[in-house]
C-alpha cells in the first residue's frame, strides 16, 4: 500500500518520541536517497523480511560453534579431494 507524501508528513507529525522521530527521519532519508530501492520499504517486503528473520532464528541449523566448525571442516575436506580420474580437473592454472 503506497501512501502520499502528505500522509507521510502527517504520520511523522504524530511522532512525539525524539528517538522514534530520528529513526523515521533516517528511514525517509534512505528512501529518498535510494529511490531505486523504495520497494524495500513496502509493507509487503518488510513483512517478508520479518518472516525471514523469524525463520532464521527458529531454524538455526547448528546448536553451537563446534557443530559449525565441524561442518566447515567437512566441506573443506570435500573441496580438497581430488576429482575422480574420469572427470576433467576444474582447477585453473595460476601464473
Amino acid at each position: 500500500m503506497a501512501i502520499t507524501k502528505e500522509e507521510l508528513y502527517q504520520l511523522i507529525e504524530r511522532i512525539e518520541n525524539p528517538i522514534e522521530l530520528e529513526s523515521a527521519y533516517a528511514a525517509v532519508r534512505a528512501i529518498v536517497e535510494h529511490d531505486d530501492q523504495a520497494w524495500y520499504w513496502t509493507e509487503r517486503w518488510q513483512a517478508e523480511e520479518r518472516e525471514a528473520d523469524e525463520d532464521t532464528v527458529v531454524s538455526a541449523p547448528f546448536d553451537n560453534i563446534h557443530d559449525v566448525m565441524r561442518a566447515v571442516r567437512r566441506s573443506l575436506n570435500e573441496i580438497d579431494k581430488e576429482p575422480p580420474a574420469s572427470e576433467p580437473s576444474t582447477q585453473k592454472e595460476v601464473r
